[in-house]
């Protein structure tokens, strides 16, 4: 009975190769399943990628003119801030020296 149980060692390993065979083939079907579908995915891609690119092209485009008048507009701002500041500081220095020509007290 012990002869029946013994398990050739040979024939175990053929066992075991042969699955580990069957697996790699497998694991290789299934990376080339998911190589195909990427293959697919890329091209399908493709033309998306391409119509993505023309609105970004279009939409800078359609952009491009309202940038230039928003840099304008900030241009004007800093004119505009920079004649106000002159002015006060004109404003002030004549308030200033009106004062020290009166005789008034500045105050330190």
């Amino acid at each position: 009975m012990t002869e029946a149980k013994r398990v050739d060692p040979y024939a175990h390993l053929m066992d075991l190769g042969r699955g580990a065979l069957h697996q790699a083939i497998a694991a290789q079907r299934s990376a080339l399943e998911y190589s195909r579908q990427f293959v697919e995915g890329d091209a399908a891609a493709r033309p998306l990628r391409a119509q993505h690119e023309e609105w970004v092209r279009k939409a800078l485009e359609t952009l491009a003119p309202f940038y230039a008048l928003e840099q304008l507009a900030r241009e004007q701002l800093l004119k505009a801030q920079a004649s106000l500041f002159e002015l006060a500081d004109d404003t002030l220095r004549n308030l200033t020296l009106h004062g020290v020509e009166r005789g008034g007290h500045r105050s330190a």
